[in-house]
């Protein structure tokens, strides 16, 4: 039997109209949403708690006002996704692909980034801390007055860094956090 969140999934991949209409004010809890395709979804007010989003797809859709809570997003991809006054905290992010997408106003908190990829992302009066960034690679990172605090990372797997094609490899958390606050 599918789960509601599963069921508005399977409406958006087989009516294109549909997407036209937002998710409003929902909450998704304890869902597993493997290999799930969202594309041009607007996503308003709603929280997700404990929802496995493992080998999902995410493409131009908007996050305004969500929650985001010990997700599991393992090998996922967001694409174009502009996420809006949004919360991710206590979730598991690791070797996801982030590919031009906006964080504005964002706070994100306790994350597994590691081994992930972020490629011409935008963070705008934002919070990033207490995450994880071992083996991630970031290129063409854009930031605006976002703050970073207790990053981890590792000596034996860095963080690979690229701005205007100068490749940076960083190796403790106050060399990462000292760089991008400098962005």
């Amino acid at each position: 039997m599918k789960t509601a969140f599963q069921l508005i999934i399977a409406k958006l991949n087989d009516d294109f109209n549909s997407r036209q209409i937002p998710i409003l004010s929902l909450t998704f809890s304890d869902d597993i949403l493997k290999s799930a395709n969202l594309s041009c979804t607007k996503i308003i007010n709603t929280q997700f708690i404990n929802v496995d989003f493992t080998g999902s797809y995410l493409k131009s859709c908007t996050f305004k006002n969500c929650t985001f809570q010990r997700k599991v997003f393992y090998k996922f991809e967001f694409w174009y996704c502009n996420f809006q006054n949004s919360k991710i905290n206590q979730c598991k992010v690791r070797k996801a692909e982030f590919y031009t997408n906006f964080f504005n106003y964002c706070s994100l908190q306790k994350i597994d980034l590691s081994w992930s990829y972020f490629d011409n992302c935008s963070f705008y009066k934002s919070s990033i801390s207490d995450s994880d960034f071992t083996g991630a690679i970031v290129d063409e990172l854009t930031l605006k007055e976002t703050n970073f605090l207790n990053l981890k990372v590792s000596q034996k797997f860095p963080v690979k860094f690229s701005k205007s094609g100068q490749l940076t490899k960083i190796t403790d958390s106050s060399s990462l956090e000292k760089l991008l606050n400098l962005i």
